[in-house]
Protein backbone atom coordinates (compact mmCIF):
# COMPACT_ATOMS: atom_id res chain seq x y z
CA UNK A 1 0.00 0.00 0.00
CA UNK A 2 1.25 3.48 -0.86
CA UNK A 3 2.39 5.75 1.98
CA UNK A 4 0.87 8.78 0.22
CA UNK A 5 -2.36 10.10 1.75
CA UNK A 6 -4.01 10.43 -1.69
CA UNK A 7 -4.37 8.53 -4.96
CA UNK A 8 -1.37 9.89 -6.86
CA UNK A 9 -2.38 8.37 -10.19
CA UNK A 10 -5.73 10.12 -10.05
CA UNK A 11 -4.12 13.46 -9.20
CA UNK A 12 -1.61 13.05 -12.04
CA UNK A 13 -4.53 12.51 -14.44
CA UNK A 14 -6.24 15.66 -13.16
CA UNK A 15 -2.96 17.57 -13.40
CA UNK A 16 -2.42 16.58 -17.03
CA UNK A 17 -6.04 17.37 -18.00
CA UNK A 18 -5.92 20.82 -16.43
CA UNK A 19 -2.41 21.51 -17.74
CA UNK A 20 -3.56 20.63 -21.26
CA UNK A 21 -6.37 23.18 -21.05
CA UNK A 22 -4.02 25.81 -19.64
CA UNK A 23 -1.41 25.18 -22.35
CA UNK A 24 -4.02 25.79 -25.05
CA UNK A 25 -4.94 29.04 -23.27
CA UNK A 26 -1.25 30.00 -23.16
CA UNK A 27 -0.98 29.39 -26.92
CA UNK A 28 -3.96 31.63 -27.58
CA UNK A 29 -2.63 34.38 -25.28
CA UNK A 30 0.86 34.36 -26.82
CA UNK A 31 -0.69 34.59 -30.29
CA UNK A 32 -2.64 37.63 -29.13
CA UNK A 33 0.55 39.09 -27.67
CA UNK A 34 2.35 38.56 -30.97
CA UNK A 35 -0.23 40.73 -32.67
CA UNK A 36 0.77 43.66 -30.41
CA UNK A 37 4.54 42.99 -30.36
CA UNK A 38 5.32 45.95 -32.65
CA UNK A 39 3.91 48.38 -30.11
CA UNK A 40 6.19 47.17 -27.32
CA UNK A 41 3.34 47.63 -24.84
CA UNK A 42 1.60 44.36 -24.00
CA UNK A 43 -2.03 44.23 -22.97
CA UNK A 44 -2.22 43.87 -19.16
CA UNK A 45 -5.21 41.56 -19.58
CA UNK A 46 -3.29 39.13 -21.80
CA UNK A 47 -0.17 39.17 -19.66
CA UNK A 48 -2.15 38.58 -16.47
CA UNK A 49 -3.94 35.67 -18.13
CA UNK A 50 -0.56 34.15 -19.07
CA UNK A 51 0.77 34.78 -15.59
CA UNK A 52 -2.18 33.02 -13.96
CA UNK A 53 -1.98 29.98 -16.24
CA UNK A 54 1.76 29.54 -15.67
CA UNK A 55 1.36 30.09 -11.93
CA UNK A 56 -1.27 27.35 -11.75
CA UNK A 57 0.88 24.88 -13.70
CA UNK A 58 3.87 25.69 -11.49
CA UNK A 59 1.96 25.19 -8.26
CA UNK A 60 0.32 21.93 -9.33
CA UNK A 61 3.59 20.53 -10.69
CA UNK A 62 5.46 21.42 -7.51
CA UNK A 63 2.79 19.74 -5.39
CA UNK A 64 3.24 16.48 -7.34
CA UNK A 65 7.03 16.73 -7.38
CA UNK A 66 7.44 17.43 -11.12
CA UNK A 67 10.51 19.65 -10.72
CA UNK A 68 11.27 20.17 -14.43
CA UNK A 69 7.72 21.36 -15.14
CA UNK A 70 7.69 23.61 -12.06
CA UNK A 71 11.09 25.16 -12.85
CA UNK A 72 10.20 25.96 -16.45
CA UNK A 73 6.77 27.32 -15.52
CA UNK A 74 8.47 29.48 -12.88
CA UNK A 75 10.95 30.85 -15.43
CA UNK A 76 8.18 31.74 -17.90
CA UNK A 77 6.10 33.19 -15.07
CA UNK A 78 9.04 35.45 -14.16
CA UNK A 79 9.25 36.59 -17.78
CA UNK A 80 5.55 37.49 -17.70
CA UNK A 81 6.08 39.30 -14.41
CA UNK A 82 8.73 41.50 -16.07
CA UNK A 83 6.23 42.34 -18.82
CA UNK A 84 3.46 42.91 -16.33
CA UNK A 85 5.46 45.31 -14.17
CA UNK A 86 6.87 47.19 -17.16
CA UNK A 87 10.50 46.10 -16.52
CA UNK A 88 10.72 44.49 -19.94
CA UNK A 89 9.38 45.60 -23.30
CA UNK A 90 7.37 43.21 -25.44
CA UNK A 91 9.44 42.11 -28.45
CA UNK A 92 9.59 39.36 -31.08
CA UNK A 93 12.30 37.67 -28.97
CA UNK A 94 10.01 37.63 -25.95
CA UNK A 95 7.20 36.09 -27.99
CA UNK A 96 9.50 33.38 -29.34
CA UNK A 97 10.68 32.60 -25.81
CA UNK A 98 7.09 32.15 -24.69
CA UNK A 99 6.24 29.95 -27.67
CA UNK A 100 9.34 27.80 -27.20
CA UNK A 101 8.73 27.54 -23.48
CA UNK A 102 5.15 26.49 -24.10
CA UNK A 103 6.36 23.68 -26.41
CA UNK A 104 8.83 22.44 -23.79
CA UNK A 105 6.09 22.55 -21.16
CA UNK A 106 3.83 20.43 -23.39
CA UNK A 107 6.54 17.78 -23.74
CA UNK A 108 7.37 17.81 -20.02
CA UNK A 109 3.71 17.55 -18.96
CA UNK A 110 3.26 14.53 -21.24
CA UNK A 111 6.32 12.86 -19.66
CA UNK A 112 5.66 14.08 -16.11
CA UNK A 113 4.61 10.77 -14.51
CA UNK A 114 7.76 9.02 -15.80
CA UNK A 115 11.42 9.43 -14.91
CA UNK A 116 12.37 10.22 -18.52
CA UNK A 117 15.06 12.81 -19.16
CA UNK A 118 14.00 16.33 -20.18
CA UNK A 119 13.82 16.93 -23.95
CA UNK A 120 17.01 18.00 -25.79
CA UNK A 121 17.76 21.69 -25.32
CA UNK A 122 15.64 22.03 -22.18
CA UNK A 123 18.53 22.84 -19.83
CA UNK A 124 20.03 25.35 -22.27
CA UNK A 125 16.67 27.03 -22.73
CA UNK A 126 16.16 27.28 -18.97
CA UNK A 127 19.59 28.91 -18.58
CA UNK A 128 18.83 31.30 -21.44
CA UNK A 129 15.50 32.23 -19.91
CA UNK A 130 17.13 32.93 -16.54
CA UNK A 131 19.94 35.01 -18.05
CA UNK A 132 17.52 37.20 -20.01
CA UNK A 133 15.44 37.79 -16.90
CA UNK A 134 18.56 38.59 -14.88
CA UNK A 135 19.81 41.01 -17.56
CA UNK A 136 16.51 42.86 -17.57
CA UNK A 137 16.42 43.04 -13.77
CA UNK A 138 20.00 44.31 -13.50
CA UNK A 139 19.10 47.39 -15.51
CA UNK A 140 15.83 47.98 -13.72
CA UNK A 141 15.15 50.14 -10.72
CA UNK A 142 13.88 48.77 -7.45
CA UNK A 143 10.15 48.20 -7.56
CA UNK A 144 8.16 50.97 -5.95
CA UNK A 145 5.33 50.34 -3.46
CA UNK A 146 2.79 50.66 -6.22
CA UNK A 147 4.31 47.75 -8.18
CA UNK A 148 4.45 45.70 -5.00
CA UNK A 149 0.78 46.34 -4.48
CA UNK A 150 0.15 45.17 -8.01
CA UNK A 151 1.96 41.92 -7.31
CA UNK A 152 -0.03 41.46 -4.12
CA UNK A 153 -3.27 42.09 -5.99
CA UNK A 154 -2.24 39.51 -8.60
CA UNK A 155 -1.61 36.88 -5.93
CA UNK A 156 -5.01 37.67 -4.40
CA UNK A 157 -6.66 37.34 -7.80
CA UNK A 158 -4.97 33.96 -8.23
CA UNK A 159 -6.31 32.80 -4.88
CA UNK A 160 -9.80 34.03 -5.67
CA UNK A 161 -9.85 33.09 -9.36
CA UNK A 162 -12.10 30.12 -8.73
CA UNK A 163 -14.43 31.77 -6.23
CA UNK A 164 -16.94 32.91 -8.85
CA UNK A 165 -17.05 29.62 -10.72
CA UNK A 166 -19.81 27.07 -10.50
CA UNK A 167 -18.68 23.88 -8.73
CA UNK A 168 -17.58 21.18 -11.19
CA UNK A 169 -16.26 17.64 -11.01
CA UNK A 170 -14.09 15.66 -13.43
CA UNK A 171 -15.43 12.23 -14.36
CA UNK A 172 -13.61 9.50 -16.25
CA UNK A 173 -15.19 9.13 -19.71
CA UNK A 174 -15.31 5.34 -19.26
CA UNK A 175 -17.81 5.82 -16.43
CA UNK A 176 -19.98 7.95 -18.70
CA UNK A 177 -19.69 5.33 -21.46
CA UNK A 178 -20.90 2.69 -19.01
CA UNK A 179 -23.82 4.88 -17.98
CA UNK A 180 -24.65 5.48 -21.64
CA UNK A 181 -24.75 1.73 -22.30
CA UNK A 182 -27.10 1.30 -19.35
CA UNK A 183 -29.34 4.08 -20.62
CA UNK A 184 -29.31 2.41 -24.02
CA UNK A 185 -30.62 -0.79 -22.49
CA UNK A 186 -33.22 1.27 -20.62
CA UNK A 187 -34.41 2.81 -23.90
CA UNK A 188 -34.83 -0.63 -25.48
CA UNK A 189 -36.74 -2.02 -22.50
CA UNK A 190 -38.84 1.16 -22.20
CA UNK A 191 -40.23 0.57 -25.67
CA UNK A 192 -40.79 -3.11 -24.97
CA UNK A 193 -42.60 -2.45 -21.67
CA UNK A 194 -44.75 0.18 -23.38
CA UNK A 195 -45.83 -2.32 -26.05
CA UNK A 196 -46.61 -4.96 -23.42
CA UNK A 197 -48.59 -2.46 -21.31
CA UNK A 198 -50.67 -1.38 -24.31
CA UNK A 199 -51.45 -5.00 -25.18
CA UNK A 200 -52.46 -5.82 -21.57
CA UNK A 201 -54.60 -2.68 -21.31
CA UNK A 202 -56.44 -3.68 -24.49
CA UNK A 203 -56.97 -7.20 -23.14
CA UNK A 204 -58.31 -5.90 -19.81
CA UNK A 205 -60.85 -3.69 -21.54
CA UNK A 206 -62.58 -1.34 -19.06
CA UNK A 207 -60.64 -2.63 -16.06
CA UNK A 208 -59.07 0.41 -14.26
CA UNK A 209 -55.90 -1.61 -13.72
CA UNK A 210 -55.17 -1.40 -17.44
CA UNK A 211 -55.45 2.40 -17.45
CA UNK A 212 -53.26 2.64 -14.33
CA UNK A 213 -50.64 0.42 -15.94
CA UNK A 214 -50.53 2.54 -19.10
CA UNK A 215 -50.21 5.76 -17.06
CA UNK A 216 -47.38 4.29 -14.95
CA UNK A 217 -45.52 3.16 -18.05
CA UNK A 218 -45.95 6.63 -19.61
CA UNK A 219 -44.51 8.21 -16.45
CA UNK A 220 -41.59 5.77 -16.59
CA UNK A 221 -41.02 6.68 -20.25
CA UNK A 222 -40.91 10.41 -19.43
CA UNK A 223 -38.45 9.88 -16.58
CA UNK A 224 -36.17 7.63 -18.62
CA UNK A 225 -36.25 10.17 -21.48
CA UNK A 226 -35.17 12.92 -19.05
CA UNK A 227 -32.33 10.71 -17.77
CA UNK A 228 -31.25 10.04 -21.34
CA UNK A 229 -31.31 13.74 -22.24
CA UNK A 230 -29.43 14.71 -19.07
CA UNK A 231 -26.70 12.15 -19.72
CA UNK A 232 -26.34 13.34 -23.29
CA UNK A 233 -25.86 16.90 -22.04
CA UNK A 234 -23.22 15.73 -19.56
CA UNK A 235 -21.27 14.17 -22.44
CA UNK A 236 -21.49 17.33 -24.55
CA UNK A 237 -18.41 19.54 -24.76
CA UNK A 238 -17.75 22.63 -26.90
CA UNK A 239 -15.92 21.99 -30.15
CA UNK A 240 -13.79 24.98 -29.22
CA UNK A 241 -11.61 22.52 -27.28
CA UNK A 242 -10.42 21.34 -30.68
CA UNK A 243 -10.47 24.73 -32.42
CA UNK A 244 -8.17 26.32 -29.83
CA UNK A 245 -5.29 24.10 -30.95
CA UNK A 246 -5.24 25.50 -34.47
CA UNK A 247 -4.19 29.19 -34.31
CA UNK A 248 -0.69 28.15 -33.27
CA UNK A 249 -0.60 25.40 -35.91
CA UNK A 250 -1.62 27.85 -38.63
CA UNK A 251 0.98 30.36 -37.48
CA UNK A 252 3.84 27.84 -37.51
CA UNK A 253 2.95 26.22 -40.86
CA UNK A 254 2.39 29.55 -42.59
CA UNK A 255 5.69 30.86 -41.27
CA UNK A 256 7.51 27.73 -42.47
CA UNK A 257 5.97 28.11 -45.95
CA UNK A 258 6.63 31.83 -46.25
CA UNK A 259 2.93 32.63 -46.32
CA UNK A 260 0.68 34.99 -44.42
CA UNK A 261 -2.50 33.37 -43.14
CA UNK A 262 -5.28 34.59 -40.88
CA UNK A 263 -7.48 32.03 -39.15
CA UNK A 264 -11.03 33.15 -38.40
CA UNK A 265 -12.96 30.96 -35.95
CA UNK A 266 -16.70 31.05 -35.30
CA UNK A 267 -19.08 28.79 -33.37
CA UNK A 268 -16.50 27.49 -30.89
CA UNK A 269 -19.25 27.04 -28.28
CA UNK A 270 -21.15 24.56 -30.47
CA UNK A 271 -21.43 21.35 -28.46
CA UNK A 272 -20.83 17.76 -29.54
CA UNK A 273 -20.48 14.41 -27.82
CA UNK A 274 -17.01 14.20 -26.30
CA UNK A 275 -16.26 11.02 -28.24
CA UNK A 276 -16.74 12.88 -31.52
CA UNK A 277 -14.83 15.96 -30.35
CA UNK A 278 -11.86 13.78 -29.39
CA UNK A 279 -11.75 12.17 -32.85
CA UNK A 280 -12.41 15.19 -35.06
CA UNK A 281 -9.12 16.95 -34.29
CA UNK A 282 -6.90 14.97 -36.68
CA UNK A 283 -9.17 15.34 -39.75
CA UNK A 284 -9.43 19.08 -39.15
CA UNK A 285 -5.65 19.32 -38.78
CA UNK A 286 -5.20 17.60 -42.18
CA UNK A 287 -7.65 20.05 -43.75
CA UNK A 288 -5.82 23.05 -42.29
CA UNK A 289 -2.51 21.79 -43.63
CA UNK A 290 -4.09 21.23 -47.02
CA UNK A 291 -5.54 24.76 -47.09
CA UNK A 292 -2.20 26.33 -46.23
CA UNK A 293 0.04 24.14 -48.36
CA UNK A 294 -2.17 23.72 -51.45
CA UNK A 295 -4.74 26.49 -51.21
CA UNK A 296 -3.29 29.78 -49.95
CA UNK A 297 -0.83 31.42 -52.35
CA UNK A 298 2.39 33.16 -51.32
CA UNK A 299 2.00 36.95 -50.72
CA UNK A 300 3.54 38.15 -54.04
CA UNK A 301 1.26 35.87 -56.05
CA UNK A 302 -1.80 36.98 -54.10
CA UNK A 303 -0.94 40.63 -54.67
CA UNK A 304 -0.49 40.03 -58.41
CA UNK A 305 -4.01 38.53 -58.44
CA UNK A 306 -5.48 41.53 -56.64
CA UNK A 307 -5.90 39.68 -53.36
CA UNK A 308 -4.79 40.70 -49.87
CA UNK A 309 -1.27 39.57 -48.93
CA UNK A 310 -2.65 37.46 -46.10
CA UNK A 311 -4.91 34.57 -47.00
CA UNK A 312 -7.90 33.79 -44.82
CA UNK A 313 -9.04 30.42 -43.53
CA UNK A 314 -12.50 30.41 -41.95
CA UNK A 315 -13.42 27.64 -39.51
CA UNK A 316 -16.94 27.54 -38.13
CA UNK A 317 -19.40 25.14 -36.50
CA UNK A 318 -23.16 25.33 -36.05
CA UNK A 319 -26.18 23.14 -35.32
CA UNK A 320 -28.42 22.02 -38.17
CA UNK A 321 -31.26 19.89 -36.86
CA UNK A 322 -29.83 16.85 -35.12
CA UNK A 323 -26.43 17.38 -36.69
CA UNK A 324 -23.46 19.66 -36.24
CA UNK A 325 -21.96 21.16 -39.37
CA UNK A 326 -18.26 22.02 -39.35
CA UNK A 327 -17.09 24.14 -42.28
CA UNK A 328 -13.58 25.14 -43.31
CA UNK A 329 -12.94 27.43 -46.26
CA UNK A 330 -10.05 29.36 -47.71
CA UNK A 331 -9.74 32.20 -50.24
CA UNK A 332 -6.83 30.58 -52.05
CA UNK A 333 -6.27 29.15 -55.51
CA UNK A 334 -9.03 26.54 -55.43
CA UNK A 335 -8.78 23.02 -56.82
CA UNK A 336 -7.30 22.73 -60.32
CA UNK A 337 -9.66 20.08 -61.74
CA UNK A 338 -7.61 19.72 -64.94
CA UNK A 339 -4.50 18.93 -62.95
CA UNK A 340 -6.38 16.55 -60.65
CA UNK A 341 -7.81 14.67 -63.65
CA UNK A 342 -4.42 14.49 -65.37
CA UNK A 343 -2.83 13.10 -62.22
CA UNK A 344 -5.65 10.57 -61.80
CA UNK A 345 -5.20 9.39 -65.41
CA UNK A 346 -1.44 9.13 -64.91
CA UNK A 347 -1.97 7.05 -61.74
CA UNK A 348 -4.41 4.76 -63.52
CA UNK A 349 -7.32 5.80 -61.30
CA UNK A 350 -9.35 7.09 -64.26
CA UNK A 351 -9.39 5.90 -67.85
CA UNK A 352 -8.32 8.36 -70.56
CA UNK A 353 -11.67 8.11 -72.32
CA UNK A 354 -13.77 8.36 -69.16
CA UNK A 355 -15.93 11.49 -68.88
CA UNK A 356 -16.32 12.99 -65.41
CA UNK A 357 -18.13 16.06 -64.13
CA UNK A 358 -16.18 18.68 -62.15
CA UNK A 359 -17.82 17.42 -58.95
CA UNK A 360 -16.70 13.85 -59.66
CA UNK A 361 -13.17 15.04 -60.44
CA UNK A 362 -12.99 16.83 -57.09
CA UNK A 363 -14.03 13.57 -55.39
CA UNK A 364 -10.84 11.96 -56.75
CA UNK A 365 -8.77 13.77 -54.11
CA UNK A 366 -10.29 11.40 -51.54
CA UNK A 367 -8.63 8.37 -53.14
CA UNK A 368 -5.90 6.78 -50.96
CA UNK A 369 -2.43 7.76 -52.12
CA UNK A 370 -3.66 10.58 -54.37
CA UNK A 371 -1.59 13.79 -54.35
CA UNK A 372 -0.89 16.63 -56.76
CA UNK A 373 2.15 17.91 -54.83
CA UNK A 374 5.28 18.16 -56.98
CA UNK A 375 7.65 17.70 -54.06
CA UNK A 376 7.40 15.46 -51.01
CA UNK A 377 7.63 17.68 -47.94
CA UNK A 378 6.92 17.44 -44.25
CA UNK A 379 3.34 18.51 -44.98
CA UNK A 380 2.31 16.89 -48.25
CA UNK A 381 3.27 14.89 -51.28
CA UNK A 382 2.81 11.34 -49.99
CA UNK A 383 -0.89 11.08 -50.77
CA UNK A 384 -1.91 11.02 -47.13
CA UNK A 385 -4.45 13.52 -45.88
CA UNK A 386 -7.75 13.85 -47.72
CA UNK A 387 -8.45 10.11 -47.69
CA UNK A 388 -7.72 10.12 -43.95
CA UNK A 389 -10.28 12.90 -43.48
CA UNK A 390 -12.88 11.07 -45.55
CA UNK A 391 -12.43 7.81 -43.62
CA UNK A 392 -12.40 9.54 -40.21
CA UNK A 393 -15.66 11.39 -40.88
CA UNK A 394 -17.25 8.19 -42.21
CA UNK A 395 -16.19 6.35 -39.06
CA UNK A 396 -18.04 8.99 -37.04
CA UNK A 397 -21.21 8.30 -39.08
CA UNK A 398 -20.85 11.72 -40.65
CA UNK A 399 -20.58 13.04 -44.19
CA UNK A 400 -17.76 14.99 -45.81
CA UNK A 401 -18.06 17.10 -48.95
CA UNK A 402 -15.93 19.64 -50.79
CA UNK A 403 -16.67 22.40 -53.27
CA UNK A 404 -14.16 24.63 -55.02
CA UNK A 405 -13.94 27.51 -57.45
CA UNK A 406 -10.74 28.03 -59.40
CA UNK A 407 -8.96 31.15 -58.17
CA UNK A 408 -11.54 31.86 -55.47
CA UNK A 409 -10.94 29.15 -52.90
CA UNK A 410 -12.17 25.84 -51.51
CA UNK A 411 -14.86 24.94 -48.99
CA UNK A 412 -14.93 21.74 -46.94
CA UNK A 413 -18.02 20.65 -45.03
CA UNK A 414 -18.45 17.96 -42.38
CA UNK A 415 -21.89 16.93 -41.15
CA UNK A 416 -21.58 15.10 -37.86
CA UNK A 417 -24.16 13.47 -35.56
CA UNK A 418 -24.61 14.97 -32.11
CA UNK A 419 -23.96 11.56 -30.58
CA UNK A 420 -22.88 8.12 -31.73
CA UNK A 421 -24.92 6.14 -29.23
CA UNK A 422 -28.68 6.79 -29.49
CA UNK A 423 -30.34 8.15 -32.64
CA UNK A 424 -33.77 8.55 -34.14
CA UNK A 425 -34.46 6.21 -37.04
CA UNK A 426 -37.12 5.33 -39.58
CA UNK A 427 -37.80 1.59 -39.51
CA UNK A 428 -38.57 -0.06 -42.86
CA UNK A 429 -39.25 -3.61 -43.92
CA UNK A 430 -37.70 -5.28 -46.95
CA UNK A 431 -38.94 -8.82 -47.43
CA UNK A 432 -38.74 -10.34 -43.97
CA UNK A 433 -35.84 -8.08 -42.89
CA UNK A 434 -35.98 -4.89 -40.83
CA UNK A 435 -33.70 -1.91 -41.54
CA UNK A 436 -33.23 1.36 -39.65
CA UNK A 437 -32.52 4.55 -41.61
CA UNK A 438 -31.10 7.44 -39.50
CA UNK A 439 -33.60 10.30 -39.49
CA UNK A 440 -30.79 12.80 -40.07
CA UNK A 441 -30.55 11.48 -43.63
CA UNK A 442 -34.28 11.18 -44.36
CA UNK A 443 -35.91 13.92 -46.41
CA UNK A 444 -39.34 12.31 -46.84
CA UNK A 445 -41.07 8.98 -47.35
CA UNK A 446 -43.93 8.40 -49.76
CA UNK A 447 -45.71 5.99 -52.06
CA UNK A 448 -45.09 6.36 -55.78
CA UNK A 449 -46.78 4.77 -58.76
CA UNK A 450 -44.71 2.33 -60.77
CA UNK A 451 -45.96 4.06 -63.92
CA UNK A 452 -43.96 7.15 -62.86
CA UNK A 453 -40.69 5.19 -62.69
CA UNK A 454 -38.46 5.44 -65.78
CA UNK A 455 -35.38 3.47 -66.74
CA UNK A 456 -32.15 5.25 -67.76
CA UNK A 457 -29.11 3.17 -68.66
CA UNK A 458 -30.72 0.12 -66.98
CA UNK A 459 -31.21 2.13 -63.76
CA UNK A 460 -34.50 3.39 -62.35
CA UNK A 461 -35.28 7.07 -61.69
CA UNK A 462 -38.35 9.07 -60.74
CA UNK A 463 -39.10 12.77 -61.08
CA UNK A 464 -40.32 14.42 -57.88
CA UNK A 465 -41.16 18.13 -57.96
CA UNK A 466 -39.06 18.68 -61.10
CA UNK A 467 -36.07 16.89 -59.55
CA UNK A 468 -34.73 13.64 -61.01
CA UNK A 469 -34.14 11.16 -58.18
CA UNK A 470 -32.26 7.91 -58.88
CA UNK A 471 -33.71 4.83 -57.16
CA UNK A 472 -32.14 1.90 -55.36
CA UNK A 473 -34.14 -1.24 -54.58
CA UNK A 474 -32.87 -2.37 -51.17
CA UNK A 475 -34.12 -5.90 -51.83
CA UNK A 476 -31.78 -6.18 -54.82
CA UNK A 477 -28.92 -4.28 -53.18
CA UNK A 478 -28.86 -6.63 -50.17
CA UNK A 479 -30.06 -9.67 -52.14
CA UNK A 480 -33.18 -10.10 -49.97
CA UNK A 481 -36.04 -12.18 -51.43
CA UNK A 482 -38.96 -9.82 -52.01
CA UNK A 483 -41.54 -9.84 -54.85
CA UNK A 484 -42.04 -6.58 -56.74
CA UNK A 485 -45.36 -4.79 -56.49
CA UNK A 486 -46.48 -4.13 -60.10
CA UNK A 487 -48.48 -1.02 -59.20
CA UNK A 488 -46.79 0.94 -56.42
CA UNK A 489 -43.52 1.36 -54.53
CA UNK A 490 -42.74 2.70 -51.07
CA UNK A 491 -39.79 5.11 -51.29
CA UNK A 492 -37.62 6.78 -48.66
CA UNK A 493 -35.89 9.87 -50.05
CA UNK A 494 -32.50 10.42 -48.40
CA UNK A 495 -30.10 13.33 -48.77
CA UNK A 496 -26.43 12.79 -49.57
CA UNK A 497 -24.44 16.02 -49.90
CA UNK A 498 -26.13 17.93 -52.72
CA UNK A 499 -27.85 14.81 -54.08
CA UNK A 500 -30.97 12.86 -53.26
CA UNK A 501 -31.64 9.19 -53.87
CA UNK A 502 -34.72 7.09 -53.28
CA UNK A 503 -34.58 3.80 -51.39
CA UNK A 504 -37.37 1.43 -52.43
CA UNK A 505 -38.70 -0.62 -49.51
CA UNK A 506 -41.71 -2.87 -48.93
CA UNK A 507 -43.25 -1.12 -45.91
CA UNK A 508 -42.76 1.67 -43.38
CA UNK A 509 -42.68 0.50 -39.76
CA UNK A 510 -42.62 3.90 -38.03
CA UNK A 511 -40.03 6.01 -36.23
CA UNK A 512 -38.16 4.92 -33.11
CA UNK A 513 -35.14 5.81 -31.02
CA UNK A 514 -32.51 3.12 -31.40
CA UNK A 515 -29.29 2.18 -29.65
CA UNK A 516 -26.42 1.65 -32.08
CA UNK A 517 -24.46 -1.56 -31.67
CA UNK A 518 -21.37 -2.20 -33.83
CA UNK A 519 -21.23 -5.30 -36.01
CA UNK A 520 -19.26 -8.22 -34.64
CA UNK A 521 -15.76 -8.82 -36.01
CA UNK A 522 -17.05 -12.22 -37.08
CA UNK A 523 -19.53 -10.51 -39.43
CA UNK A 524 -16.96 -8.01 -40.65
CA UNK A 525 -17.72 -5.02 -42.87
CA UNK A 526 -20.97 -5.07 -44.85
CA UNK A 527 -21.45 -2.51 -47.63
CA UNK A 528 -24.19 -0.05 -46.73
CA UNK A 529 -24.52 -1.23 -43.10
CA UNK A 530 -23.09 0.73 -40.16
CA UNK A 531 -24.35 -1.37 -37.26
CA UNK A 532 -27.37 -3.05 -35.73
CA UNK A 533 -29.96 -2.40 -33.06
CA UNK A 534 -32.27 -4.44 -30.85
CA UNK A 535 -35.87 -3.21 -30.96
CA UNK A 536 -38.36 -3.24 -28.11
CA UNK A 537 -39.97 -6.35 -29.57
CA UNK A 538 -36.65 -8.17 -29.37
CA UNK A 539 -36.22 -8.11 -33.16
CA UNK A 540 -32.89 -7.05 -34.69
CA UNK A 541 -32.71 -4.31 -37.31
CA UNK A 542 -29.66 -3.46 -39.39
CA UNK A 543 -28.75 0.25 -39.51
CA UNK A 544 -28.17 1.67 -42.98
CA UNK A 545 -25.14 3.80 -43.80
CA UNK A 546 -26.80 5.73 -46.62
CA UNK A 547 -23.59 7.47 -47.69
CA UNK A 548 -21.66 4.21 -48.04
CA UNK A 549 -24.67 2.58 -49.70
CA UNK A 550 -24.95 5.36 -52.28
CA UNK A 551 -21.20 5.37 -52.93
CA UNK A 552 -21.22 1.61 -53.53
CA UNK A 553 -24.30 1.87 -55.76
CA UNK A 554 -22.73 4.63 -57.89
CA UNK A 555 -19.44 2.75 -58.11
CA UNK A 556 -21.07 -0.52 -59.17
CA UNK A 557 -23.46 1.10 -61.66
CA UNK A 558 -26.56 0.11 -59.68
CA UNK A 559 -27.74 3.70 -59.60
CA UNK A 560 -28.19 6.18 -62.44
CA UNK A 561 -26.15 9.37 -62.65
CA UNK A 562 -28.49 12.33 -62.38
CA UNK A 563 -26.55 14.20 -65.08
CA UNK A 564 -27.09 11.32 -67.50
CA UNK A 565 -30.74 11.07 -66.61
CA UNK A 566 -31.23 14.79 -67.17
CA UNK A 567 -29.64 14.62 -70.63
CA UNK A 568 -31.87 11.75 -71.71
CA UNK A 569 -35.11 13.22 -70.35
Amino acid sequence: MSDEPFDRAEFVTYFRDEADELLHRIDADVLRLEGTATSGSPSPEIVNSLFRALHTIKGNAAMLGFADVANLAHGLESLCDLLRTGKMELSALCVELLFTGRDYLTTLVAKAPSDAQPPPGYDAFLVRLGSIAAAELSGAQEPDPASGATAQQTQQSLALSGSGRRPTIRVDIERLDHLLNLVGELVVNRTRISDIASALAAALGDDPAGKTLVESVASLARTSAEIQEALMKVRMVPIGRVFERFPRLVRDIAKARGKEVTLRVDGAQTELDKTIVDQIGEPLMHLLRNCIDHGIEIPPVRESLGKARAGTIALCAYHAGNQVVVEMSDDGAGIDTERVLAQAIENGIVGRDERLSDEEIVQLIFRPGFSTADVVSDLSGRGVGMDVVHKAVGKLKGHFSVSSERGRGTRFEMKLPLTLAIIGALLVRVGKELYAIPLDSVVESQRIEIADVRTIQSCEVVTLRDTIVPLVRLAEFFDVPSPRDPEKAMVVIVSIASRQIGLIVDAFEGEQEIVIKPLSDVVGTVAGISGATILGSGAIALILDVHALAADAYRSGKIARVELAAVQT
